[in-house]
């Protein structure tokens, strides 16, 4: 039987691990050095002006999160002057940090969250935006991963490595992923809260768009055609994958969350003041379409229906909102797409393409990684490959493999590479499903497609 000591190993892996472990360290180092300078931008009254006080922090309008005040004066004062018109029209979203429409990355001209869609009615608003790679490629597959340099702090390492994989290799995407944030500021303190089904979150195709958008139609998708006022026939399509991201600006994984009455739907239960962030997935690729804004091109609006809570309802949640709508009782947000501000974000990436994209929306640097990055890690994964397929150990079945792999792991763990991953057993099994992924035919680069489906 072969071993690693005796046979040298066709693959440079300490070689693809550094430069993995250097590609996370600039990356991690670029996110403390965001969050700091976040921090640095001063929260003040909204009112006089003065800066927060940890010992006396500044008080938020508890309806629409978005201003601060030092006292009761000034909330008095600056309500009467602008915020109560301003509120109740929705003018600025909640202020968090996962959807901050005035945070750019330093050096940038571009908004790190810009808003593509935003309306409001009888006390709920909403806002949209993207949720793509900042390639502006739709996802290879759909779903989501958590990443291991984003969990929360003591969250578990849980993603999906097929998924990981599938989304890397991607040549071809299909899936369009944006963010919605939903808020309720409904006026009556004793209002029940509005229940917002994410899956019923819908995407509109435009009457132009809507034939482009149903060429990529991938087999057994079910869509729903809608007749408009104007007599054109338009798609609606329906999520393909939903989950809710945050609840009032906190992170949540796997819709566990109190306020989520459904996790199969992803349904959430807002009350007065109370805002989520969804992640909701389209398939939106086709022939004509491989990039973020040419899905959103083809898309005419948004539609987000809410209902009040009803505490008697037994059904699935599947049927919630159809049967809200026979009692008159569902609040249809309608958000139309900005064409004019889809075209401004993405307008370096169709004139200059998606180096001048990254640095003018992410920064030099992350353009920089993005550059270096992609083409060093598919040539390594590629040897990865080759080298798995060549060595023999899959030919000697699962337990000779797992040897193997457990050595290599020590070995690594000892030299300093990746000691909080591989020490992880749950991640180490990912990494295991991957390899072999790898060594049975799931290649790399532009042949994706074997992989697929």
């Amino acid at each position: 039987m072969p071993s690693m000591s005796s046979k040298k190993c066709p693959v440079d892996v300490e070689l693809l691990l550094s430069q993995a472990q250097s590609r996370m360290t600039q990356l991690k180092k670029s996110i403390r050095e965001r969050k700091l300078e976040l921090r640095e931008a001063k929260i003040t009254c909204d009112a006089c002006g003065q800066e927060n006080d940890d010992k006396k922090p500044l008080q938020t309008c508890i309806r629409c999160r978005t201003v601060r005040y030092c006292n009761r004066e000034c909330q008095i004062a600056h309500f009467n002057a602008t915020h109560k018109a301003d509120c109740k029209a929705f003018k600025h979203p909640p202020r968090c940090r996962a959807f901050d429409v005035t945070a750019f990355y330093p050096g940038c001209t571009h908004p790190d969250c810009p808003v593509f869609a935003h309306t409001h009615s009888a006390g709920i608003g909403c806002w949209v935006t993207s949720s793509g790679t900042i390639d502006c490629g739709l996802k290879g597959v759909a779903g989501d991963y958590v990443e291991l340099d984003n969990r929360p702090r003591g969250a578990p390492i849980a993603f999906s490595a097929e998924k990981m994989l599938r989304n890397f290799m991607r040549e071809d995407g299909y899936y369009l992923a944006l963010h919605v944030i939903v808020q309720n500021r409904m006026g009556h303190k004793n209002a029940a809260p509005m229940v917002v089904v994410g899956s019923s979150i819908l995407a509109i195709g435009s009457a132009e768009g809507t034939p482009v958008l149903l060429e990529g139609k991938l087999d057994g998708e079910q869509n729903v055609m809608l007749e408009e006022l104007d007599g054109s026939s338009v798609v609606a399509l329906a999520p393909v994958f939903v989950t809710l991201s945050y609840f009032n600006g906190k992170y949540i994984m796997n819709n566990d969350h109190p306020a989520v009455v459904d996790k199969v739907t992803s349904s959430v239960a807002l009350k007065m003041g109370d805002f989520a962030i969804f992640e909701v997935q389209y398939r939106c690729g086709g022939p004509r379409i491989r990039r973020d804004f040419k899905a959103i091109e083809r898309l005419q609006r948004l539609s987000i229906p809410a209902t009040p809570f009803d505490p008697t309802f037994r059904g699935p949640y599947t049927e919630l909102i159809s049967s809200a709508a026979e009692k008159g009782c569902v609040c249809l947000l309608d958000a139309k797409i900005d064409q004019a501000s889809v075209a401004d974000w993405y307008s370096d990436y169709k004139t200059k393409g998606q180096d001048e994209h990254i640095r003018t929306h992410y920064g030099e640097e992350k353009m920089q990684l993005a550059k270096l990055s992609m083409t060093t890690i598919s040539q390594q994964l590629k040897q990865f490959q080759e080298g798995l397929m060549g060595s023999g150990l899959f030919d000697k079945g699962p337990e000779t493999f797992d040897r193997h792999f457990e050595l290599f792991r020590k070995t690594m763990l000892r030299k300093g590479s990746f000691p909080a991953t591989l020490g992880n057993e749950a991640y180490c099994q990912q990494v295991k499903l991957m390899m072999r992924a790898l060594a049975h035919g799931a290649e790399i680069g532009g042949s994706s497609r074997a992989i697929k489906g």
